[in-house]
């Protein structure tokens, strides 16, 4: 007998009923560290932003599950896949001046046939502190800090007894042995701090398509040290190879271009795509590698399907460069596919303005006033005909002048 149930709320590619094994991603996040920030920031439109403060907080929760039996290829048992998240923050706008602030939590957890404890795939929070300022309605200058880290420990999780090599340095170390998890980093690191300061502009903003760039000075913390990452190249097939992490001090310069907007008018898809870059001509990097090699890129995407008001498909791509948080020879480009249909509950909505008007509507509007202009015009035009028409019926009062020149007697 053959039975395949599945209850699916949430699709993410972390997770696998045949998996032998569930570990958080390189700094022990669950997800890739932003670090080099990739949105741009948001224009003002006077006729329909809101001024003063715009508070907002949303909840989001996804579940996930598979439960197999006989199934060809799967291991037989159930796996569940939980996830949880909270965002909300507020925004100001006062005539060019716009703040926003804004928190989020996302975690995930995760347990299958093979790994029956529950292990986090997803570990991110996050507060972000933004000010722009508008000299024109698509440039100006901005300054950002934010502060991004994990809630909880992170483990390496696997389901028969393993042996973990540290290969850090030359030599490989064997640190832990016949074990069923390591411990990869503690709640609240990797902890990352990051400043900028600088100018932005959009050079296209229309519905179906946005372009941006950004230019500055970036800085930036990060609290690593004694937190460890899986090797993802193992040279021993035999054992888990795993790399130490390090503290980063950066500063340098930092570039942004990013596109984004709607697939199509009226379209409930959306995209957006990003990519930073920070170049760290001031670093502590104990490698002495060259601020080039150092150059951490990130390249974001986001393609969004908004079926109700509490419910949306989201895919996102997220691959991260980042060299200095790994030993010299020993870097690893971060990558993760997500997908996900997530329910939202809107706790405090954020205020809209009124939305700006389409091609169509003005169209519309610009024909029903030259209508009622052309209908005033012909209403005018009638009163002044019946007006001189009423003058001429009426009969000479005795004494006027009449066309051929003589007086009514």
């Amino acid at each position: 007998m053959k039975v395949f149930v599945c209850l699916s709320f949430a699709v993410a590619g972390m997770l696998a009923a045949s998996s032998a094994r569930a570990q958080a991603p390189a700094a022990g996040s669950g997800t890739p560290t932003e670090i080099v920030q990739v949105d741009k920031p948001k224009p003002i439109d006077p006729k329909s932003a809101i001024q003063g403060w715009n508070p907002f907080l949303a909840l989001t929760a996804s579940v996930n599950l598979v439960d197999n039996e006989n199934v060809v290829g799967q291991v037989d048992g159930t796996a569940v896949t939980i996830a949880a998240g909270a965002t909300g923050g507020a925004e100001y706008i006062h005539n060019r001046h716009f703040l926003a602030l804004n928190g989020l939590i996302n975690e995930g957890f995760a347990r299958t046939p093979v790994v029956t404890r529950f292990v986090k795939i997803n570990d991110v929070a996050k507060v972000d502190g933004m000010y722009n300022y508008f000299l024109t309605s698509n440039f100006g200058g901005y300054g950002r800090v934010s502060a991004a880290t994990s809630l909880f420990s992170s483990d390496d999780v696997v389901g028969a007894p393993t042996t973990f090599v540290n290969v850090t340095g030359m030599n490989p170390v064997t640190i832990a042995t016949n074990t069923l998890s390591f411990h990869l980093a503690d709640a609240w690191k990797p902890f990352t701090v990051t400043e900028s300061i600088g100018a932005f502009a959009d050079a296209i903003r229309k519905p179906e398509f946005g372009l941006s760039f950004r230019i500055g000075l970036g800085g930036r913390s990060t609290i690593a040290d004694g937190s460890f990452a899986i090797h993802p190249n193992p040279a021993d097939m035999t054992a888990i190879e795993v790399v130490q992490l390090s503290d980063v001090e950066q500063l340098g310069l930092e570039g942004f271009a990013g596109i984004d907007g709607k697939l199509a008018d009226k379209s409930s898809f959306t995209y957006r795509v990003g990519v930073a870059a920070l170049l760290p001509f001031v670093n502590d990097d104990s490698f002495h590698r060259s601020a080039t090699f150092l150059t951490r890129v990130v390249t974001t995407a986001n393609l969004t399907y908004t079926i109700s008001k509490w419910l949306s498909a989201v895919y996102n791509l997220s691959v991260i460069r980042d060299p200095q948080l790994f030993p010299s020879g020993k870097d690893q480009v971060q990558v993760q596919n997500t997908f996900l249909l997530t329910f939202q509950l809107g706790l405090v909505a954020k205020k809209e303005g009124p939305k700006p008007k389409t091609a169509e509507q003005l169209a519309v509007e610009a024909a029903r006033a030259a209508a009622a202009k052309a209908a005033a015009e012909a209403l005018d035009a009638e009163n002044k005909l019946h007006e001189l028409q009423r003058q001429q019926q009426q009969p000479c009062p005795p004494g006027a002048a009449v066309p051929n020149g003589t007086a009514v007697p």
